[in-house]
């Protein structure tokens, strides 16, 4: 991973270390099994792996969490679909992580255009520094 991508990373975890886990993420319990939460009460937020994560991730804000739940767990979130996978981070069949579309897509469902400036911006450099490890391609 390049260094621009990596500080923006690592700014996110800084901006976002305020946000909570909660007893309960409130999963759907139609949509998911209790262990998937309970899972992510386990280990601290750097050491949840990519399948610790990947039910929350594909449906936080719609069937799963709130935007605290979101917050609290954006930073991993977006180091892992940017690092997993090896060298192309955008193939995600090794652990049926959600498609790249769908994590970005939480974002604008989230609306973090309106989130507090902090949060706007350090979203704004991890998208700088994806959108630069990209174009180096």
């Amino acid at each position: 991973m390049d260094a621009l991508l990596e500080e923006a990373i690592d700014a996110l975890f800084r901006v976002f270390e305020g946000y909570p886990l909660r007893r309960s993420t409130e999963p759907c319990t139609c949509c998911h099994e209790p262990d998937e939460e309970r899972v992510l009460h386990e280990r601290l937020l750097p050491e949840l792996s990519a399948d610790d994560l990947r039910g929350f991730a594909g449906d936080a804000l719609t069937v799963w969490g709130n935007e605290v739940d979101f917050k609290h767990f954006l930073p991993r979130i977006m180091e892992i679909t940017v690092t997993a996978g090896g060298s192309d981070w955008r193939r995600q069949d090794w652990i049926e992580w959600p498609d790249t579309e769908s994590i970005f897509e939480r974002l604008a469902y989230g609306t973090w255009h309106e989130w507090p400036e902090l949060e706007q911006q350090a979203v704004a450099r991890f998208l700088l520094g994806l959108g630069h490890r990209l174009s180096a391609r």
